[in-house]
């Protein structure tokens, strides 16, 4: 059984996670608890359709060819946006049980 070795170039990685702080802290100081269901959506969409629209738009500032960014494995990363995932999830339901 061969193995593909699957990556993402480590700055849209980045652009994830800080999409991910942004919004809780945005949340945070505003009291608006609607701001953590966006960073919700795109790990959804990540993990159910394979397209997270943070990481598609960061992709369009990239200055190299993707290959020449240090890798993050794909595998971890997706565990690590089950992760954050439900993170949000019981974050968000925790806003709007007050």
């Amino acid at each position: 059984m061969q193995q593909t070795n699957r990556s993402i170039p480590r700055p849209l990685v980045r652009a994830n996670q800080w999409f991910i702080v942004i919004s809780v802290v945005a949340t945070w100081l505003s009291g608006q608890e609607w701001l953590l269901a966006l960073p919700l959506g795109a790990g959804l969409l990540g993990l159910f359709f394979g397209f997270n629209p943070v990481m598609r738009f960061a992709k369009l500032f990239l200055r190299k060819h993707p290959s020449e960014y240090v890798p993050e494995d794909a595998d971890q990363q997706q565990f690590n946006q089950v992760i954050a995932v439900v993170c949000l999830s019981v974050g968000l339901m925790s806003y709007l049980a007050h």
